[in-house]
């Protein structure tokens, strides 16, 4: 789930309303939530007041190592570095040279600490999840 979720800001918007609703949209969660926005639509007549405000805002944000693990990626041509970031990036999926959006519909899909909830989704995972194994005997 998830999309290109907007937060819209219009003239008469309270500034300060606004910058916490957008803020918050983006970011709870560290931004891991199917609703969050990624996509600001501000109007001309407070576009500049509205970005002034959410610098000032966001220089509050304290970017750290987060209860969740989604996905996270990184890119480099050291060979060692991305090994190394594989190996100990405490997230379900880590992406090489590669967007963190987006998966092959055959491997486990889900992340690492509070980023999931149950069994992975997808591939052979899934279906050992849901699947009850029963030995029958028939004589004919």
């Amino acid at each position: 789930m998830g999309g290109k979720n907007p937060f819209v800001v219009l003239d008469d918007a309270d500034l300060t309303v606004a910058v916490e609703a957008a803020v918050n949209s983006a970011f709870f969660s560290t931004g891991q939530r199917c609703t969050a926005s990624s996509r600001l639509i501000v109007t001309k007549g407070v576009h500049d007041k509205f970005m002034a405000a959410l610098r000032e805002r966001l220089k509050n944000i304290v970017v750290d190592d987060t209860p969740f693990g989604l996905s996270s990626g990184i890119a480099t041509t050291n060979l060692k570095h991305a090994t190394h970031f594989k190996r100990n990036a405490e997230a379900g999926m880590v992406m090489v040279n590669l967007p963190t959006a987006g998966v092959d519909f055959h491997v486990p899909f889900g992340g690492r600490k509070s980023s999931s909830y149950g069994s992975r989704e997808q591939g052979k995972y899934a279906a050992e999840f849901f699947t009850t194994v029963k030995t029958a005997y028939t004589l004919p």
